[in-house]
């Protein structure tokens, strides 16, 4: 993937490790480095040259992934010719804090970068605002600040003396500036969260890492890349690394009025709600509709069954009735031949003289 089109506060942070990285490496040879809490492989995009591990308790598909807490890193001493964490230091806990940046120079041979937000006032602020905001859009609370708040945004000077200890030389570079950084967080969760921007923000993020990177490290900034090095920097380097800030006159001013006709032609959201909800209240129609129609079919078929049942047992009925009339007929004709046998015997002359001699009385 082209990093340029990343969200502009994944590029920011990792274009200026980038940067940091190229300012130390002292010959053409790939790089072996660790990122820390690096899932899900964002360096290997700006650096696919060299050879990057990610640790992480979440997978990667990218680099040489290894599962793995950072407070305890599974490496021996010198491990790695760079080190890397970005914006995790604020997500551990603080009692192991110091604990974490120990173990990364530990398994580094000479360099260990940390980009993080520290606690100032106005980071603390903008965060918040940026909580409410989201919480308000969504309805959820966002779980990466929600520990940021929880846990307290590291500081600085705290996080540089460790990082000083046995020898090391640390500088300090400012990375999003921040009156650009909250303006442009709020106005991704907008884009990013509706189905007819959502196709706008790749565009707005490109737009934005192309036009407004260059300079967009300085003071009041979001976050701040700690570097340091293991027994001091070169004079050299140490300008190419404070030369990645920008000095405040040199930034451009935030416009984005540009957007405002792609949102206008995109949006229309008092519309598209109004026009969501009576679709909604349709579609209810229409299924209490053909729930109606299901049920007056299910009737119509179980009476249809229950007359088709009556015309069975009335054909059963039917057919009986015929069996007798049949039978009773047989019988009737039995009768007639018996009257006309017994009328034939009366007549016949033996029954005459039996009669006579009174041995046959006459009928009454």
């Amino acid at each position: 993937m082209n990093p340029v089109k990343l969200p502009f506060d994944q590029y920011q942070r990792y274009c200026i490790v980038k940067d940091a990285i190229e300012a130390v490496r002292g010959g053409g040879e790939p790089l072996k480095i660790l990122d820390v809490g690096g899932s899900p492989g964002t360096l290997t995009d700006f650096m696919p040259s060299d050879d990057i591990y990610i640790l992480d308790r979440v997978p990667s598909t990218k680099g040489r992934f290894i599962r793995g807490d950072g407070t305890a890193l599974p490496f021996r001493e010198k491990t790695f010719d760079i080190v890397i964490s970005v914006d995790v230091l604020e997500h551990i806990v603080p009692d192991v804090r110091e604990s974490f940046i120990k173990e990364l120079k530990r398994v580094s041979r000479d360099y260990v970068f940390i980009a993080a937000p520290f606690k100032t006032h106005n980071v603390q602020e903008a965060e918040v605002i940026l909580y409410d905001v989201i919480k308000a859009a969504s309805g959820e609370e966002h779980a990466f600040l929600r520990e940021h708040i929880k846990y307290g945004l590291p500081d600085e000077q705290g996080v540089t003396q460790t990082l000083a200890e046995s020898g090391w030389q640390t500088l300090s570079v400012p990375n999003g500036v921040l009156k650009r950084w909250l303006p442009m967080m709020a106005l991704s969760i907008y884009v990013t969260g509706d189905k007819f921007l959502k196709s706008l923000a790749r565009r707005i993020n490109t737009f934005y890492n192309e036009n407004y990177y260059p300079s967009d490290n300085c003071e009041p900034s979001y976050r701040h890349l700690l570097a340091s090095c293991r027994g001091g920097f070169r004079e050299e380097v140490v300008l190419k690394i404070e030369g990645l800030g920008v000095a405040a006159d040199g930034k451009k001013d935030l416009d984005l009025s540009w957007l405002s006709p792609l949102i206008n032609l995109h949006g229309y959201n008092a519309l598209r709600k109004a026009g969501d909800l009576e679709r909604e209240e349709f579609k209810k129609v229409i299924e209490t509709r053909d729930k109606n129609i299901k049920s007056l079919e299910d009737t119509l078929e179980a009476r249809e069954g229950y007359i088709k049942g009556l015309k069975a047992t009335v054909e059963q009925k039917d057919n009986r009735i015929q069996k007798l009339k049949a039978r009773v007929e047989k019988k009737d004709e039995r009768i007639a031949e018996l009257v006309k046998r017994l009328d034939l015997l009366e007549k016949s002359r033996g029954v005459k003289a039996l009669k006579g001699l009174g041995i046959i009385k006459q009928p009454k």
